[in-house]
């Protein structure tokens, strides 16, 4: 059903995102023109869009199967979590430096290219902007309904950046975080606005009952924090999993992910990795040392399991969520694709 549905869908939700950010662009002062191309060259870089596609699911949730025309009837809706994507994506690169993903220039450092060293500055003012942008593509919904809309965006807004400064907040603190306030960190920081927020913007353009919007809502964040969970893994121990990421940069800086916790509650009070992980930062030897250490001492097993038990959790109260048979294969298969299937390497 995932992939499927990204088949029918992320092209002709590419095309109205393609025109949608052109016009955009265009409309501009002259003096941002070259920043706009930039961000046109950096938003397209996603083609399966897979937001956009949940926020279809969304607006299709009581449906037995998922309408040819939900694109037409959403129109540029159903683009609004992808712009609050972006502008979440482009704090995260400014805050860690990245200067690449999936093999091209982080915002950024796009920006950088073209302007110096203001680039960074450019790229917050960039980020800011795009909330513009995610009111004017409202104008699509039924003028009703707006107003709930907005106040979904605003509302993963103020969770996001609750959960990014949460996690600062903790850099140097480990004593005191259990495995639960991770996982609501992660529900904050990514579980709203990669999978809560779209299919919020869905339904709620359907005007449907919230009560009923919240419910799932709920589920998909949960799936979303195991989502990080698969994550933390694949930067943590890149030789285990499937979809391995071998950038030592999150351990380096030593991010208080749920992996990161787990090895510390397992090392002696006398182990000579505590000090190093309760810094701030590690060196390149004392990485391997550390990613070593989440499979010796069981913290790889235990956060993969607080992820497989999550799901498990979902997929139970997903069957028994008033919802369509559409979006129920949707989300189920979205769990089964996104989270369990990548953590069998390491559970089996």
């Amino acid at each position: 059903m995932l992939t499927t549905t990204l088949d029918r869908f992320s092209r002709p939700l590419g095309a109205l995102w393609t025109r949608t950010l052109t016009q955009w662009t265009q409309d501009l002062p002259p003096h941002l023109a070259g920043l706009g191309q930039d961000y046109l060259a950096y938003a397209q870089v996603d083609s399966l869009l897979p937001r956009p596609v949940l926020t279809l699911v969304g607006a299709a949730h009581e449906h037995t199967e998922l309408p040819d025309d939900l694109v037409d009837r959403l129109g540029t809706v159903a683009l609004v979590p992808q712009v609050v994507r972006d502008l979440f994506a482009i704090h995260d690169d400014i805050v860690d430096g990245d200067t690449e993903k999936f093999g091209h220039p982080t915002l950024p450092e796009a920006f950088r290219r073209r302007i110096g060293t203001a680039g960074n500055g450019a790229a917050l003012f960039w980020a800011d902007l795009l909330l513009s942008l995610a009111r004017d593509l409202l104008d699509d919904a039924n003028p009703k309904h707006r107003a709930p809309l907005w106040d979904v965006v605003v509302e993963c807004v103020r969770r996001t950046q609750h959960g990014q400064l949460q996690e600062l907040l903790w850099q140097r603190d480990l004593e005191s975080i259990t495995t639960d306030a991770i996982v609501r960190m992660y529900q904050d920081k990514a579980g709203d606005y990669c999978y809560g927020l779209p299919w919020r913007i869905g339904h709620t353009a359907t005007g449907a009952d919230p009560t009923q919007r919240e419910a799932v809502a709920r589920i998909l964040e949960t799936i979303g924090a195991a989502s990080q969970i698969v994550d933390d893994l694949a930067t943590g121990c890149p030789d285990l999993m499937e979809a391995g990421k071998d950038d030592p940069a999150e351990i380096r800086h030593l991010r208080r992910t749920l992996l990161l916790v787990e090895l510390h509650q397992r090392l002696p009070a006398d182990h000579r990795l505590r000090p190093v992980i309760e810094g701030d930062l590690a060196t390149d030897e004392q990485v391997e040392e550390i990613r070593l250490a989440f499979t010796t001492t069981g913290a790889v097993q235990a956060a993969a399991r607080t992820a497989a038990d999550l799901v498990e959790q979902t997929l139970r109260d997903l069957a028994r969520a008033k919802v369509g048979a559409a979006a129920h294969a949707y989300i189920s298969d979205l769990a089964q694709q996104r989270v369990l299937h990548g953590l069998r390497p390491v559970l089996a």
